[in-house]
């Protein structure tokens, strides 16, 4: 009895389960947020661009990083912690005035440049970034809500 429960117990701890990679929650006013590096691998002490291609989903637009409202909230991208990379300063796309409002609808894209120190060790990296932002529609405004997508950068020698 006792050999069938190893001869058990070793088959399934042989087999191996993987999961498919699970998209990230997307906020009701989101179609679909992606995230991609170029080049896809860079030498310790260069650079890259990370872009982000943020789709709301329609009839829904999110605030521009400089609404010009006081009582809008402002989208913002905030980036997870790598030692040695740093984020430059994000390029949104020229906003389209709602009222006096600056927004965005439809599909647009972000590009944010990247440099990495000299110090970085070869090997994948990822890029995480959290997409804070609220949507609003013709009928009112949604609670605010994030969304963190990653991107992957490969450091060579």
């Amino acid at each position: 009895m006792w050999i069938r429960t190893a001869a058990v117990a070793a088959l399934i701890s042989s087999l191996t389960v993987s999961a498919p990679a699970q998209a990230p929650k997307m906020p009701g006013f989101l179609s679909s947020v992606k995230a991609s590096a170029a080049p896809g691998s860079v030498k310790a002490g260069g650079k890259a661009t990370l872009t982000l291609t943020i789709a709301m989903a329609p009839g829904f637009h999110i605030y521009d990083p400089k609404p010009g409202d006081e009582f809008a909230i402002a989208s913002e991208l905030v980036y997870g912690k790598i030692p040695g990379v740093v984020f430059g300063k994000a390029v949104w796309p020229a906003p389209k005035m709602h009222e006096k409002t600056r927004v965005h609808e439809g599909t647009i894209t972000v590009t944010v440049p990247i440099a990495l120190a000299k110090t970085v060790k070869p090997g994948a990296l990822k890029l995480a970034t959290t997409l804070k932002s609220q949507g609003c529609n013709e009928t009112g405004c949604l609670p605010p809500d994030s969304v963190t997508v990653t991107a992957p950068l490969m450091v060579s020698k």
